[in-house]
Parts: structure tokens; sequence; C-alpha cells
């Protein structure tokens, strides 16, 4: 079978947000090819994508993927030979195992059936919340978005964001960060429901599914209510941003910056497994000393866009359209 192979790949990375690094369930860690399509699960993660590689099997991801990484031409041939998956081309030969049974039990997401169209701003909207959701699974509600009718928020009980968006949900719902932020590059422009799992589909048949929750989220109304003075942060903020994520972003779960307000003066540090960086900034600012974190990215977002900052004695809130982002300020000693 000819097949493209950048079209092949453009299709495979598409839906390996659903491969499990071990498999914990049999085959999580395989594509497996069904029907024109091609599927990943890991639990909390199903995948589905129309394919140009018509086969019925499940092949181990990361050789595959890799070997399709590798290889220089853009016309392959792959066909299968009892229990393997042989990819060639004029020159070189690849087998990798295939197993013809399929195992993996993606019969137990439920797909719904009515599909709404999700506002283009959807993704946006993730990416920016989801910045303030944390990592300590041993607080669960921490690591999730809400997604509510009427918005989507997230809190790690140090910083909280909320960005009002209509969602065509029946009701309040969360879903794990790791589970939905995927979506935020892949297009998505239409949601369904069903009891237990919410799914996402783009214009080229992609759709993922994952597992939704009904924990009670607790109420941040008046966390967003912030009443202090304003002040503006240098406009050329971001640039210094740029030089301290450099280091911040070795911290692969909390990818933050430290900014330092003292009087007449801000400090931006990142900080890393192989270093920091710190940078000054002159700041219309005139309270005491304070900091507070922020992820590098969203500040950069937010300044692009609005630079005045809202500082009461313990929070700090920035505001963008229908974004809002508060974040505790901590007091420094001398």
């Amino acid at each position: 079978m000819k097949i493209n192979r950048e079209d092949l790949l453009v299709q495979l990375e598409s839906v390996r947000s659903g491969l499990a690094t071990r498999e914990i369930i049999e085959q999580s860690s395989c594509f497996v090819f069904q029907d024109g399509l091609v599927h990943t699960f890991n639990d909390e993660i199903l995948c589905s994508q129309p394919c140009s590689l018509h086969i019925e099997g499940a092949v181990q991801g990361k050789p595959l993927l890799s070997i399709l990484q590798k290889l220089p031409g853009t016309n392959i041939s792959i066909t299968t030979e009892k229990n393997k998956l042989v990819i060639t081309d004029k020159k070189r030969r690849a087998t990798i195992r295939m197993e013809s049974k399929i195992l993996l039990p993606m019969d137990a997401v439920k797909i719904g059936t009515k599909w709404e169209k999700i506002s283009t701003t959807f993704s946006e909207a993730i990416r920016w919340v989801g910045d303030s959701a944390g990592t300590d699974e041993t607080q669960f509600l921490t690591t999730c978005i809400h997604l509510h009718p009427d918005y989507i928020e997230a809190c790690d009980n140090f910083r909280a964001a909320r960005y009002k968006i209509k969602i065509p949900v029946r009701k309040p719902t969360v879903v794990r960060k790791s589970s939905i932020f995927p979506i935020i590059y892949l297009g998505m422009n239409k949601l369904a429901e069903s009891k237990k799992w919410i799914s996402f589909q783009n214009a080229n048949g992609l759709i993922l599914s994952c597992r939704r929750f009904f924990d009670p989220f607790e109420d941040l109304t008046e966390l967003f209510k912030v009443k202090g003075s304003s002040i503006a942060l240098p406009k050329n903020i971001g640039e210094a941003v740029e030089r301290a994520h450099v280091f911040s972003a070795e911290n692969a779960e909390d990818d933050d910056i430290v900014i330092h307000l003292q009087p007449n003066q801000l400090s931006i540090k990142g900080t890393g497994a192989f270093g920091s960086y710190v940078e000054v900034k002159k700041a219309e600012y005139s309270g005491k000393s304070r900091k507070f974190l922020i992820p590098p990215q969203l500040l950069i977002d937010i300044v692009g866009k609005n630079n005045n900052v809202k500082i009461s004695k313990k929070r700090l809130k920035l505001t963008v359209g229908k974004f809002t982002f508060v974040s505790a300020l901590t007091k420094v000693k001398k």
C-alpha cells in the first residue's frame, strides 16, 4: 500500500495525546487501526482520526512515530506480514511488531450524539485558564479545569483564572487539565456530552474524548473581587519575561516566574535546574515589597493587551477582556 508519509505522520500526531507512557491497559501505548480510523486510548483520553493507512491491528506508538519522523522520503510502502507491520521505500525496510487482535477497550467510552458548536475562542480560554491549574494529585480539583455553562476556570489555591464564555454543557463539570489541554492545538469546533465523557471534534474528523467528573467546585466569585490601587507594568516586560523563561521552562510541571514588586521597581526572576535569570525594571509602584508567581507566556499575552494590574493587601488582579487572573501576594521579609 502506497502511503504519503507526511500525511500519515500528521494523522498519528493528532491522536498521540491518547497514548499511555506506560501500558496501564492492554494496547494503551499503541496506535490501533480499524475501519479506516486510527485510535488511541489511555483510560483518560480517547482519540479517533480518519487515517490513510487502512489496516486492522495494534502497533506500538513510539517506534512507529519515530521511524516515520526519521525516514527522508515522502512516499513509502506499508504492508502487513503475519504479526508485523512492514515499512519500505527504495532503499530502506523497517518492521514493527503488530497485534492483529484488537484488545483496546474503546467501547468503554460513550461519545455523545448531539454535537454543538463551540466558540472560536474556546481553545484560547482553555490555554489561559489552564495555567492556573496545579499538579498536586492529592488535591484533585486543583489539577482540573471547571467547565461552567457561562465560564471556564481553574484554581491551585495560590492563583485562579476565569474566562467568561458560553459553553454548551448541560451542567457544570470538571475535567483534568492534562486530559483537555491537548485540544488547544487541534482546532476543535464542536462539543458533545455523554454521562461520563466530554468529546471535542474538529473539521478533519478528529475526535478527542476526556473523562468528566462532577465533584463540587468551589465558588471563586468572591476571589476575583479585588479592591486596591492600580499600577502599570512596564510595557516592555515581555522581553525580560522571555529571557527568564529560558530557565523556568526547565520546570515541566511548574513553569512559573517570580515578579518581585518594590518601590519604584520590579524584578523578573526565572529559576530552573541549571540556573536562574533576574532582570530589574522601573515601575510606578509605591507599596510594600511583595512577590507573586505567574506563568510566563500568560504574562506576555496579557501585558500585550493590557498592562494595568490591581493590587490589594493580599491579591493581585489582571484583566483582559473576558479573562481575569488573580494571584496571592507574598510578603517579602527584609
